[in-house]
């Protein structure tokens, strides 16, 4: 599961995000005043539409380094950085008035040359442009204050009128997406593209607290010969794991869970609605077809799989993870290629 942290962290620049600006946006109006000063790259467009997307990226990501550099350097009173979405960063600069705000623009300009110039590639130097305005400290509101950035930047550039409700809600589903694809990344097998241990342990508390689970199995699949294609390779290793699970796949029912487990070629999976004797017998059916459709391999391999079911063999994801753990461990005592 993502953390209260990993919530508030954008997971592309590791800064805080729009939901942590939003979440301590009010502690810092109420213990300071100073100035806002939203920076955003120029000519942002241009640069997704000569390199695609990836250029863009790659400049806002190094404005984010650059940001992270120059404020954890800071003297006290330190600024707060936030991404609020794109290429939009907020900095609270308290203390802070106008002037200050042209020299953080500045400062942050010729930090990106310096930067890009020691990463030179042949690429070009980002440049940022600057809204700043006053935040005036207990009377304000992040509403307010946010409503006031927007205005200037309209005021400013020119920009279509009343674009803050536009801007705020672009924001939250940018925020949004970038967190369901760290969610996604942090529940996915980067070998084998499977979903990992995480959302094995998820999928399996949900089980258990669903009412309309009235059993359930779980098999330990763990391969037999991963040694020896890891002697010829790594990659080769890791191929035989992608085999393996499509293998796995391929005898498996509509709504069952196959995922990666904790290394090798271990595979965990949940078979819905499966007591003991079917789960066996699915499980049978999985060494003969590894079996069958490995002999063929340049290492034709086999796997031994152990089996728990609930609720007889666990209450908690602890004892079901234990009890099948225990049970594949005694089938390859039993000689491999079996079920236990």
């Amino acid at each position: 599961m993502l953390s209260e942290a990993t919530l508030r962290q954008d997971a592309a620049t590791a800064l805080p995000n729009f939901f942590a600006f939003l979440h301590e946006a009010p502690d810092i109006l109420q213990a300071t005043s100073g100035i806002a000063l939203l920076l955003d790259l120029t000519g942002l467009r241009a640069i997704n539409a000569d390199g695609g997307t990836p250029a863009g990226d790659d400049h806002v990501g190094l404005l984010a380094a650059v940001l992270r550099e120059i404020t954890a350097a800071s003297a006290p009173p330190a600024p707060r950085c936030y991404r609020l979405g794109g290429d939009e960063f907020l900095l609270f600069l308290p203390d802070a008035d106008g002037g200050d705000a042209e020299w953080w623009t500045a400062h942050v300009n010729a930090a990106l040359s310096a930067l890009a110039h020691r990463r030179a590639n042949g690429r070009s130097c980002p440049r940022v442009q600057g809204t700043a305005v006053p935040y005036p400290g207990p009377t304000g509101s992040v509403a307010e204050l946010l409503a006031s950035v927007y205005r200037e930047i309209d005021t400013s550039r020119g920009s279509e009128a009343n674009s803050i409700v536009p801007r705020l809600l672009n924001r939250i589903d940018e925020t949004l997406s970038l967190l369901i694809e760290a969610r996604l990344q942090a529940h996915t097998d980067v070998v084998s593209g499977l979903p990992n241990h995480r959302a094995a342990e998820s999928a399996l508390s949900a089980a258990l607290k669903s009412p309309l689970t009235r059993n359930f199995s779980v098999l330990l699949v763990d391969g037999d010969d991963l040694r020896a294609y890891n002697a010829l390779g790594y990659e080769a290793g890791n191929q035989m794991i992608r085999d393996l699970g499509r293998l796995l796949s391929e005898r498996l029912r509509e709504g069952d869970v196959l995922t990666r487990w904790l290394s090798g070629d271990e595979y965990l999976i949940i078979l819905q609605g499966a007591g003991r004797r079917d789960a066996l017998t699915i499980a049978d059916r999985l060494c003969r077809h590894v079996a069958r459709f490995t002999a063929d391999w340049s290492i034709p391999i086999t796997v031994s799989i152990g089996v728990a079911s609930a609720p007889e063999d666990g209450h908690t994801v602890e004892r079901l993870i234990q009890t099948v753990e225990i049970r594949a461990t005694e089938a390859k005592r039993a000689g491999k290629d079996c079920v236990a």
